[in-house]
């Protein structure tokens, strides 16, 4: 008997160290950006601690996950095909590419190309979603488990959400879209177990919102679209430097246009890549807003709580049923980033010209929690596209522009902010910070990783350049980094 409990024992220890060095899904194993790893690599190079690179078809914004000897990310085709890839963790080898093809126009920008989301295994199948195309279900060699279609996704930047699993359920944010909701469905047979709509917002509380036709006259450009149409250098647009934009922003989108045409307004002067996050108006969500958030599973004291940022508003449900738990407000309406869940403190934060509101909030509660679980508030924090991390009673995160941030926990006050000045003139980010053994990753568009010290104290250790453009997030697993870029799939590993 004594024997047999050992063994026990040793298999239980065996299956916690192999899930911990999974990366099954966008962000880790609870969503919140932070590896247990202690042996990553600190520098690398196009030819320094390279473990493999696998060119990839197109370019594509979603995120590398592995689970055991495998690692999948999601793949637009430029010939209508959506689909799903897998390789091999140890040689980068692809061992099958799965997926749908669906031509009907679907609206997005060109730095936001189908297949944003990143997908989710549970280690016995896949899940990813492929926007108006539906959610798709694999097993691990790529044999189609079931797929469901909930309609076409309507906004002019496109989608981006991921899913999440919860015991039996894949739950993911079906939006941006006037019909934006969460949708549950059974992980093995994709039913629907319950939906949830985003919670009303108040007349007063809108923000003011561009038309689906180009920017309104009550639109307000972010700061890099005010320099760039301001001819008279007075640091604002009057009537006819406002129509200009209006005129160029019309010329360069058409109806249904896909990710292959130039963007709008929202994009840097050469008309590239945004520096600024994919929202801003056209068809959002109810409200007059927009997300592209992922949602969260948290677990606090007596339960667990699945927590989603909608425009204006931060909401708790319970995964189990979708039933509404309660709702704080204090943000805005445009929703980028994902909640953040670390050391019992929710943070969400909008983004608008010169930054939205950001709110930290204590979990649990019912109904209308806004004045009685609020930590702090910031009325002017500066966007970001990617999600922070919590460590030690600290909040890390970049901003859309290229700036680290360190934010006291308890107050919401910058304890420092540092630009990122890399190898590239592209120094804009819109990838999510990842946490391992103290210090933070954060890549740029341009494809350098800056790696600092996760510290009250801005230290910064190592700058990597591989100069490939990027808006993916890293993953970690098994002692290895994966990085994608618009042209590949790096594995990136410490000689030993």
């Amino acid at each position: 008997m004594k024997s047999y409990k050992l063994l026990l024992i040793s298999i239980s220890a065996l299956a916690t160290t192999a899930f911990a060095n999974n990366w099954p899904t966008w962000r880790g194993p609870e969503g919140t950006g932070i590896s247990s790893e202690k042996n990553l690599p600190l520098t690398w190079s196009t030819n320094e601690n390279v473990h493999w690179r696998v060119d990839l078809p197109a370019p594509g914004n979603s995120s590398p996950i592995v689970w055991g000897d495998r690692v999948f990310i999601t793949q637009a085709i430029n010939d209508g095909r959506r689909t799903l890839m897998c390789f091999d963790h140890k040689t980068g080898k692809r061992l099958w590419q799965s997926g749908v093809t669906y031509t009907d126009k679907e609206p997005s920008q060109r730095a936001n190309p189908y297949c944003s989301a990143s997908p989710i295994t549970d280690g016995e199948r896949v899940i990813a979603s492929f926007g108006s195309a539906g959610l798709y279900c694999y097993d691990l060699n790529g044999k189609e488990l079931w797929h469901r279609d909930f309609g076409k996704m309507n906004h002019m930047f496109g989608n981006a959400a991921s899913p999440i699993l919860y015991q039996g359920l894949c739950i993911f944010n079906f939006g941006p879209d006037e019909k934006a909701r969460l949708i549950a469905v059974s992980k093995i047979t994709g039913q629907t177990a319950w939906e949830a709509e985003p919670p009303k917002v108040d007349p007063s509380e809108q923000q003011r919102m561009r038309g689906p036709g180009g920017p309104g006259p009550d639109f307000e450009p972010p700061p890099e679209v005010v320099a760039r149409f301001d001819k008279n250098g007075d640091g604002k647009l009057d009537d006819i430097e406002r129509e200009a934009m209006r005129a160029e922003f019309r010329s360069r989108r058409g109806p249904g246009e896909n990710a292959e045409r130039p963007g709008g307004p929202g994009e840097g002067p050469d008309g590239d890549r945004p520096r600024r996050g994919p929202g801003g108006g056209g068809r959002g969500g109810p409200g007059g807003g927009a997300s592209w958030s992922t949602p969260l599973i948290i677990k606090t004291e007596g339960r667990e709580e699945l927590v989603m940022s909608w425009p204006n508003r931060l909401a708790g449900y319970d995964p189990k049923t979708g039933k509404q738990l309660w709702i704080s407000k204090g943000i805005g309406g445009n929703i980028y980033t994902s909640p953040v869940w670390g050391e019992g403190t929710l943070i969400t934060m909008s983004s608008g010209p010169g930054g939205g509101g950001a709110i930290a909030v204590k979990p649990g509660g019912s109904g209308d929690v806004t004045d009685s679980q609020r930590v702090w508030r910031v009325e002017r924090f500066k966007s970001r596209v990617g999600s922070g991390v919590v460590h030690e009673g600290h909040f890390y995160s970049v901003t859309d522009n290229g700036v680290a941030e360190c934010v006291d926990l308890k107050t919401g006050s910058t304890v420092w902010e540092e630009r990122l000045k890399g190898s590239g003139t592209r120094g804009s980010s819109w990838s999510s910070p990842l946490l391992a053994d103290g210090k933070l990753y954060i890549p740029n568009q341009a494809g350098d990783v800056f790696v600092i010290r996760a510290s009250p104290k801005y230290e910064p250790l190592a700058t990597n350049s591989i100069s490939e453009s990027t808006n993916a997030s890293l993953a970690a697993s098994d002692g290895n980094l994966f990085m994608r870029t618009d042209k590949a799939l790096w594995c990136f590993a410490a000689k030993k």
